[in-house]
């Protein structure tokens, strides 16, 4: 009678470390795609902002031909310290901008999402009601709303111009022209396909379109995680 109750106690364990590993596997499986698809996408952020932070850079050497700053930099300790925080505002500066772009491209994308869309309008429409009592406050405030509420309704159009201004900073930096931006701009519009350079053109495709493959991955998985639910 113990032997049996031993075996069945021996099973019973064995099946449940049987249908646990699987369990185990599978989590560490997520795991591991989870890491690689962070690892990809942060390749892919820092690729697409390159090209913006050259952007400000070139700001960057705007400041630095002015009298005032240069003065600065000549200063023994206050110098260095200026050096430092222009290399990080021209940086920041570069990123913001790529930021502010990808953000008006995807933005179609995300409103095309039914509880975004819906709870973007009741925000945008609770905000025509001002809650401030004073009048002056609550015509500003009136005013801003209604203004997103224009950019919001033609939000298409502005994506189009962001990808307008993407490309041309794109086109800038990879110079997928034989003469560079220069040649690009001397042949409009009678380019000649001999002079494309095509792995320059490829990587410029690429950094354009890095955001908005990201972004529709996720919505993809959120949306099959929805449906699962």
């Amino acid at each position: 009678m113990r032997t049996n109750t031993q075996s069945n106690q021996s099973q019973g364990s064995s099946q449940g470390y049987r249908s646990a590993a699987p369990s185990r596997n599978r989590r560490t499986l997520l795991k591991v795609a989870e890491f690689t698809f962070y690892i990809i996408a942060g390749v892919l952020v820092f690729f697409s902002a390159t090209p913006w932070v050259e952007v400000g850079h070139e700001i960057g050497k705007e400041i630095i031909a002015t009298r005032f700053y240069n003065a600065l930099v000549a200063l023994p300790v206050v110098g260095l310290l200026f050096t430092f925080l222009r290399w990080i505002l021209i940086n920041a500066l570069g990123v913001g901008l790529w930021a502010i772009v990808n953000a008006i491209q995807i933005a179609p994308t995300l409103l095309a999402v039914p509880p975004i869309y819906a709870a973007i309008v009741e925000y945008l429409k609770a905000q025509k009601q001002p809650d401030s009592d004073n009048p002056q406050i609550a015509k500003y405030q009136k005013k801003i709303a209604e203004w997103l509420m224009a950019v919001f309704q033609d939000v298409g159009r502005y994506a189009a111009i962001a990808y307008v201004i993407e490309l041309a900073v794109n086109l800038a930096y990879f110079a997928p022209y034989q003469g560079g931006w220069a040649g690009f701009l001397k042949d409009v519009p009678l380019w000649s396909a001999d002079k494309i350079l095509y792995m320059q053109f490829g990587l410029m495709v690429a950094s354009i379109a890095a955001v908005e493959i990201i972004f529709r991955f996720v919505l993809a998985v959120w949306r099959i995680f929805r449906a699962i639910k």
